[in-house]
């Protein structure tokens, strides 16, 4: 049979398949862009959540250790007193070892926590 036969009485669409195609790539895009939108309000929400429970604990344990650290380092104090082990500020100590080094002579230092 032939092919204009077999279509007898049917009138053809008109609709090109560029034009679907191109109706298909635009919604995928439009997709894209909400799904895109989407993540990028879900990381602002994650952000926002993640500095309120910081703001709400303030992790202490961390503001503890952080100021026992700078106590340690600007403090001064004995560490062993019949071995002649103190603790001076590290700032202090920096001079102490820049101004030994320039004489020449040989200093012995032990640094502990």
């Amino acid at each position: 049979m032939d092919h204009v036969t077999d279509n007898a009485g049917v009138e053809p669409e008109g609709i090109a398949a560029t034009s679907i195609l191109g109706m298909v790539l635009a919604i995928v895009a439009a997709l894209a862009v909400v799904v895109a939108g989407g993540v990028q309000i879900a990381l602002g929400e994650l952000q926002s959540a993640e500095t309120t429970a910081i703001e709400t604990t303030g992790y202490p344990v961390l503001k503890e250790t952080n100021a026992a650290a700078q106590a340690l380092l600007n403090g001064s104090g004995v560490v062993d007193a019949a071995n002649g082990i103190y603790r001076i500020p590290i700032d202090r100590a920096m001079q102490e070892i820049v101004m030994a080094g320039g004489s020449g002579g040989t200093t012995e230092l032990t640094l502990s926590l």
